[in-house]
């Protein structure tokens, strides 16, 4: 009888050691596939006191050098510094590249939290590093406040209006607003912004990989696609002007070529007609005449506005709209 116990007792540890080594597998797989996991900063954007930038190494040495305390551009950036989504792979490299980037953000309590760059990764307040393609995105709109390329004259907040609240919520859930545009909605877009909405809609050129765009002061992946589309142009043969605001007419030229390359036919070829037609661009008619047949675009109070900057969830319900003939 004991002999038959113990035989049981035995079988019993066996199967629970088994069972609890299984387990620890499921969790150690668990627990790598969240080390593994993309990950976000979150850093918090009131209280801040200002930020500093600063760059070294390779020729760049004061370059990028900038200190802001404008709440503002400190709400853009570290909006930004939060949209990437970084890679928590438990790694550690040391040693840098020969360039060092780094991003000081002082809050009014004193804390401060700081983030390095070298070797392809970020140094977070040295406890955690974490893996990113690159910090250009950061780096060129920076670039962009400290030259006044990109001047913000408004209050920046992160709701839209009420009237394209249901369409910008569609839009983030359906992937074409990401994080670092999730903010800003009522503000006239930049011309960089808009290719970076409309490019979520468009294939990728064949071309795109060896055609790379003539533009001096911009390397952003969504204009060089869209320029390869032959969608949109730069303000000069070299300079694509990314932080000017761009103007309904020159929106509506933008998307009746994006229409075009999406093979997407108005089922009327009749125009409207605007009170302010005559103010409209020679060069921009028959875009406004095919985007507001195609109910893409259109106007308010019988007017166009052509030479209005467009904004930011005027863009987002077009695109929704453009995404809806694309299917």
């Amino acid at each position: 009888m004991f002999k038959k116990f113990l035989t049981v007792a035995i079988a019993f540890v066996i199967i629970a050691t088994c069972f609890g080594t299984l387990c620890f597998a499921d969790e150690n797989i668990a627990n790598e596939a969240e080390n593994n996991a993309a990950a976000g900063l979150s850093l918090k954007i009131n209280g801040v006191e200002r930020i500093e930038i600063r760059s070294s190494g390779n020729g760049h040495s004061g370059e990028n050098n900038y200190i802001t305390g404008d709440q503002n551009e400190i709400k853009y950036i570290i909006n930004t510094i939060n949209s990437f989504d970084l890679i928590d792979d438990g790694k550690k490299i040391f040693g840098a590249d020969g360039r060092s980037d780094s991003i000081y953000v002082y809050y009014n309590d004193g804390s401060k939290k700081f983030l390095d760059w070298f070797s392809g990764r970020i140094h977070y307040n040295d406890e955690k590093q974490y893996g990113i393609k690159d910090l250009k995105g950061i780096f060129e709109l920076i670039s962009a406040f400290k030259t006044k390329e990109f001047v913000l004259n408004h209050e920046v907040t992160f709701e839209p209006s009420a009237w394209a609240k249901a369409d910008v919520d569609r839009a983030i859930s359906l992937g074409f607003v990401p994080k670092e545009n999730q903010l800003d909605y009522a503000g006239n877009i930049t011309r960089l912004d808009a290719c970076r909405l409309l490019n979520n809609l468009m294939p990728n050129a064949e071309n795109a990989e060896t055609e790379k765009s003539p533009f001096s002061d911009t390397s952003d992946e969504n204009i060089a696609n869209l320029y390869s589309l032959g969608i949109t142009n730069g303000k000069t043969e070299t300079r694509f002007y990314p932080y000017d605001y761009i103007m309904r007419e020159e929106f509506a030229k933008i998307l009746a070529k994006a229409s075009e390359v999406l093979k997407i036919d108005a089922e009327s070829a009749k125009p409207k007609m605007y009170t302010d037609q005559g103010e409209i661009s020679d060069w921009a008619k028959s875009s406004i005449d095919k985007t507001t047949a195609l109910g893409l675009i259109e106007g308010n109070g019988g007017k166009f506005r052509p030479k209005d900057s467009i904004t930011k969830e005027e863009v987002i319900t077009i695109l929704l709209r453009l995404y809806a003939r694309k299917r």
